[in-house]
């Protein structure tokens, strides 16, 4: 009984959100939108239609609806006369591992400089010529090189 008696009042809840939903998309999908009159810095001449006459104008301000999701826009910055920092390159250490000797209490690494390609055998806190091992694991090695840390594998 409860039921046919709140049956008119869903329906007309139902109908009303469904206007609403309707005159939402309207809106959203005026020509007002998409299509703005020309300004010289934001926007795209598309063309001239045929049939209308008329100039078609993409507004760039929008977002790009051929742009994969996710995308970040380039960000430009203004130029307040300072020079950038120049980019400090780090030289790679000249070492290539050619084999670990695994061992909990003392594992070992052969190193092979390859510049001159001469192998080495290095423990824990081993110094070559700039490189010094710090760590050993099953995997990797881990030195410092020139004050760097590396991790070699």
């Amino acid at each position: 009984m409860i039921n046919k008696k709140l049956f008119p009042y869903l329906l007309l809840l139902a109908l009303f959100i469904w206007g609403y939903n309707i005159y939402q998309v309207k809106n959203r999908l005026s020509p007002s939108d998409g299509i703005r009159p020309s300004t010289p810095d934001t926007s795209i001449h598309t063309g001239q239609d045929n049939a209308n006459k008329q100039t078609t104008v993409y507004d760039v301000s929008l977002r790009d609806p051929f742009e994969a999701p996710g995308t970040i826009a380039p960000v430009i910055h203004k130029d307040d006369g300072k020079k950038p920092a120049t980019p400090v390159i780090v030289e790679p250490p000249p070492f290539a591992i050619n084999g670990i000797m695994w061992d909990s209490k003392s594992p070992s690494v052969l190193l092979a400089d390859t510049r001159t390609g001469e192998v080495t055998m290095a423990s824990k806190g081993t110094l070559l010529n700039d490189l010094k091992v710090i760590d050993i694991t099953q995997n990797s090695v881990k030195v410092k090189y020139k004050g760097k840390d590396f991790e070699l594998r």
